[in-house]
């Protein structure tokens, strides 16, 4: 009953105003190329293995793109035109395949269900005009689009966002360890082979914004994103630089005091057996 009031006869209702209606393609792009624009912020460097080596971060990232397929049907009155779903909703609708460089293993944070959040919007804006995520936050209003004679057009508006933990692979180069400074990359973009499919662009990065976690401790950690008006995916370079400290604590320090002790030998008289034993225990 409700599928026939809103005007989604045979299709799949979302929500009380969205609907996927019937014949919608979960596997074929909304249109060529489909411009996806994306803000991710790295929260914590969990762990840098430098035997194995392996990084793993954890990273909080937004998305949103345009899906013109999908049909809403908010009420004049609504209040901001958007609808909060269920995050196992995004299996109805087509989402962009994201391909990351020297993966070793990916999962998503959850408790009881995935931590991820999806929003359908709905509002009028000019035929290719890109949104940006910002513009999305700041609110957008309708426009006219008298100036080109184009009428504004009513498009579906994609927003998930997720956490999750990803342990990359990185080649470290070792010959000033352990004065060695290593300098990993954290490449994603679009899974698709042929780059005029689905357009990543990258809008905005952050580092350790959310838990201020930048140091472990064997290395200070700092990452640089590369913001480029021509740039497609997130480029992120991880730099790793080694704390001295911990090698003169745990290797210097111990061979200096055993080099002292071997020296205090020599003052010794050779008749003094117990001192002589009691030197060598030490060491």
């Amino acid at each position: 009953h409700k599928q026939s009031e809103s005007g989604c006869e045979g299709g799949t209702l979302l929500s009380a105003y969205v609907c996927i209606p019937q014949g919608y393609l979960v596997g074929e792009v909304p249109e060529l190329p489909t411009i996806v624009n994306t803000r991710i912020e790295i929260n914590n460097i969990l762990e840098v293995n430098d035997k194995k080596m392996r990084i793993t971060l954890d990273f909080y990232q937004e998305l949103l793109w345009v899906d013109d397929r999908i049909k809403t049907f908010f009420p004049s009155e609504h209040p901001n035109k958007m609808s909060v779903l269920n995050n196992k909703l995004i299996d109805y609708i087509w989402k962009p395949d994201l391909w990351i460089k020297n993966l070793f293993d990916f999962k998503m944070h959850s408790i009881l269900e995935p931590t991820g959040g999806l929003m359908i919007m709905n509002n009028e804006f000019c035929e290719n005009e890109i949104l940006s995520l910002r513009t999305v936050r700041n609110g957008f209003a309708s426009k006219n689009c008298t100036k080109d004679g184009s009428k504004p057009l009513q498009h579906a508006l994609i927003m998930y966002n997720m956490e999750a933990q990803v342990e990359l692979h990185c080649n470290f180069h070792f010959e000033k360890y352990p004065m060695d400074t290593q300098h990993c990359e954290f490449l994603m973009n679009s899974s698709y082979p042929d780059p005029n499919i689905v357009h990543l662009l990258f809008e905005q990065g952050q580092f350790g914004i959310t838990n201020n976690n930048v140091n472990l401790d064997d290395f200070k950690i700092g990452a640089t994103f590369e913001d480029k008006h021509t740039q497609m995916g997130v480029r992120v370079i991880i730099k790793l630089e080694r704390c001295i400290l911990p090698f003169i604590i745990r290797y210097y320090l111990p061979c200096m005091a055993i080099a002292v002790v071997s020296l205090i030998n020599f003052c010794i008289p050779i008749e003094c057996v117990p001192a002589r034993v009691t030197l060598l225990v030490t060491q």
